[in-house]
C-alpha cells in the first residue's frame, strides 16, 4: 500500500491513496427540497443514494471521519478515486481528483435523486496539503493548538485568523500529513 499509518494507528479500511493523486474539493450532499412538497426527507436518503455511487461503506463511516475509495459507474466499475467526508447523518463531502472534477460531479448528479442536494464547492474552496514528518509540528505552531489527538482519516473544523478551516489528517504521500480546506479567494 502507498499510505502507511503512523505507528499505533489504524487506517480506515481502504485508506490507500493513489501515489501522486491530488484531490480537490468536490461536492457536498444533504437533503434538498422535496419536489413533491413534503415537509421532510428521509435522513437515510443522501447516505443510501451516495452509497450506490461509491465503493465506501457509508453505514460504518462515523461523523468526523473520512474514507478513501472509488466513485463507481452504474455498472459498478471504477470511474475515479475519491475521499468521502461525513459531517452528520445526512451530510457528506466528496473530494475528487482535480483533473476529473467536472466529470465526477456530473456522474454524481446523474446518480443521485433530485431530492438530494448536491453542491459543487470546487470554485469556492481551496486546498492546502501539508505532508511530511514535521507536518504536525508546523500546523500546531500555526494554529496554536494540539492536533495529535486527530485520528488518521479524521477531520474537524478549526479557525485561523478569522478564517474557518477544515483540517483533515489525510494525505497521499505515505507520510504523516494534513489537508486543509479553506475558503478560496
Amino acid at each position: 500500500p502507498s499510505a502507511t499509518p503512523e505507528p499505533g494507528t489504524t487506517p480506515e479500511p481502504g485508506a490507500t491513496p493513489e501515489p501522486g493523486a491530488t484531490p480537490e474539493p468536490g461536492a457536498t450532499l444533504e437533503p434538498g427540497p422535496d419536489p413533491d412538497g413534503q415537509e421532510e426527507n428521509s435522513l437515510q436518503e443522501p447516505r443510501a443514494a451516495l452509497a450506490a455511487a461509491v465503493s465506501h461503506n457509508l453505514a460504518t463511516l462515523a461523523p468526523g471521519r473520512c474514507r478513501y475509495g472509488f466513485l463507481l459507474t452504474e455498472k459498478g466499475t471504477v470511474l475515479d478515486d475519491c475521499i468521502v467526508y461525513r459531517f452528520g447523518p445526512d451530510d457528506f463531502m466528496v473530494v475528487v481528483n482535480a483533473a476529473c472534477a467536472a466529470g465526477d460531479f456530473a456522474t454524481l448528479r446523474s446518480r443521485l435523486p433530485e431530492s438530494v442536494a448536491l453542491t459543487d464547492i470546487s470554485e469556492q474552496t481551496g486546498k492546502i496539503d501539508l505532508q511530511g514528518p514535521e507536518a504536525v509540528d508546523v500546523l500546531e505552531k500555526l494554529l496554536g493548538r494540539s492536533l495529535r489527538d486527530m485520528p488518521y482519516f479524521g477531520f474537524r473544523g478549526e479557525a485561523w485568523q478569522d478564517c474557518e478551516l477544515l483540517v483533515s489528517r489525510t494525505g497521499y504521500t505515505g507520510e504523516l500529513g494534513f489537508e486543509l480546506y479553506v475558503p478560496a479567494g
